[in-house]
Formats: structure tokens, sequence, C-alpha cells
């Protein structure tokens, strides 16, 4: 199974409070997961990471772009707004 989603060492931290520490995580085509944790654990800021709404302080996250052959992985980091757009609006589409 091809990867939908690979995170690579991704650290964010407010201030000395360090929240993610170096965390990989790879999910594959017609996996499902769940992110569980308690309050102030990161759940949510793991996840605006994988949507692409925030930049990590260190580490890659990576997305399959269904849109180009083979669907292969992009950092998010490394597009424009338009490229954004563009995950963005296929994955609605998906969602119908």
């Amino acid at each position: 199974m091809l990867p939908e989603i690979q995170i690579g060492n991704l650290h964010k931290s407010f201030g000395s409070h360090q929240l993610l520490d170096g965390i990989d995580l790879e999910v594959r085509r017609g996996e499902v997961i769940a992110i569980v944790g308690g309050s102030g654990s990161g759940k949510t800021t793991l996840l605006r990471y994988i949507i692409g709404l925030e930049q990590p302080d260190r580490g890659r996250v990576l997305v399959a772009d269904h849109e180009r052959e083979g669907s292969p992985l992009v950092d998010l980091a490394a597009l424009n707004p338009a490229g954004m757009e563009s995950l963005q609006r296929h994955s609605k589409i998906n969602d119908d």
C-alpha cells in the first residue's frame, strides 16, 4: 500500500514547552487511525500540520498529491498557495 501521509521528525515548541518532540508517522492508503491523548498533548497541533494550516519548527509533513500521476508525496512546506489549494480541492471532491 502506498503512503498517503508521511511525517518525519516533527517538532513544535511553545516557548520552553516542547509539545511535539520528534513525531514520526506513516498512514497508508486505506488505513484508519486514531490520534488520542490527554488535553494539551498536541493532537490538534499535529492535525493542523497534516492539513497544512501551520508549519512545524522542525521536521516534514508529506502528503499524497492525487492530481499527479502515481500520487507522489509532496512536502506541504514547499507548496505555494495554489499548490495547497489544489490538494485541498481534490480532498473536498473525494469526500463528497
